[in-house]
């Protein structure tokens, strides 16, 4: 009996273990090697190269003036505006004078006077009232000191006026009528007559790259894509406190307003003919630059050493030969 009851619990447990779900099997993952495919491969070739500084330019006159007021003030009147073409020696702004125009006209008097009384006085010289010598040197020191206070009336009174320094065009106006006016501080920008040029503030390493003569492109952001030929007219000198690069176009362009901006590329250095490849190639590692090479199905690493390098591509001086073919990301 035992026997038997013991030979169903087996039986039991085989079916039980039947209807159980069976594991499925783990999937088969095929790993293949990463193919390079004809686009990413790029055969190493002899072309032109130009290495460019991209900098943000701003367009103004070749002449240019900054002016303001040498005395503090209110601004009576200004006679010109934004835009207005004025001829050399006009009258731009004046400031509130004040009595500075009759205390001028006084002094002037005072002046004629101590003219005549000098004058009187040479005259009696020989007679029986001839004047001393020390009348005389009195009445001299009149006379200077009344031409010391014409001159200074006269100074001041030219304080609060404002003259075009030579003819041209008002770009800008910094005050209203009626404002308070701070000596010194720019009151308005006067550009000269002729074609504009393009101007970039530059720190000392990019300044120690450039030189006069460089080519250069000049983008004014008008939408149109074309450049503005021109070249590097000056350069700051090293440790002066201008900053300031001029850049001229080879023939005046009405694309290049005054007061608007753009960019500039500057030609540092070109080659006609350098063995090139594209910067995507290139990887760095350690300091130092490699290439992946393709030898038929095989590829390797090398080290290589670069001169110019555009926005695309690096001039190649060590490491690779023309035709070589590399692997470009």
């Amino acid at each position: 009996m035992k026997k038997m009851m013991l030979a169903g619990v087996v039986a039991l447990l085989a079916t039980g273990c039947s209807l159980l779900p069976k594991e499925a099997a783990p999937p088969v993952v095929e790993v293949q090697e990463a193919q390079v495919t004809q686009r990413e491969v790029v055969t190493v070739r002899r072309d032109a190269i130009e290495s460019r500084q991209t900098l943000n330019v701003t367009f103004g006159a070749a002449r240019e003036a900054e002016l303001y007021f040498r005395s503090s003030g209110r601004l009576k009147r200004l006679h010109v505006t934004p835009g207005q073409t004025v001829a050399a020696g006009a009258l731009l702004a004046e400031l509130e004078s004040g009595s500075l125009p009759y205390d001028l006209q006084s002094a002037e008097i005072e002046l004629e006077k101590a003219k005549l009384n000098l004058e009187k006085a040479r005259a009696r010289i020989g007679f029986v009232d001839e004047p001393s010598e020390a009348d005389l040197r009195r009445l001299e020191l009149e006379l200077q000191s009344a031409e010391l206070r014409v001159r200074r009336q006269q100074e001041q009174l030219a304080d609060s006026l404002l003259y075009a320094p030579f003819a041209g065009q008002v770009v800008s106006v910094a005050a209203a009528e009626g404002d308070m006016v701070e000596s010194f501080d720019e009151l308005m920008v006067l550009a000269g007559e002729g074609g504009a040029v393009a101007r970039a503030t530059v720190d000392e390493a990019t300044a120690a790259r450039l030189r006069a003569g460089q080519a250069v492109d000049i983008f004014p952001t008008d939408g149109n894509p074309e450049p503005v030929r021109g070249k590097v007219v000056s350069v700051p000198q090293v440790g002066s406190q201008d900053k300031t690069l001029l850049l001229a176009p080879d023939k005046p362009s009405d694309r290049m307003r005054i007061g608007r901006n753009g960019k500039a590329e500057v030609v540092l250095e070109s080659k006609a003919d350098a063995l090139v490849v594209p910067l995507s190639a290139i990887r760095t590692f350690g300091g130092r630059k490699f290439v992946t090479v393709m030898e038929s199905d095989a590829r390797k690493e090398v080290a290589i050493k670069t001169g110019l390098e555009s926005d695309q591509y690096a001039e190649v001086l060590e490491g690779l030969k023309e035709g070589d073919r590399v692997v470009s990301r």
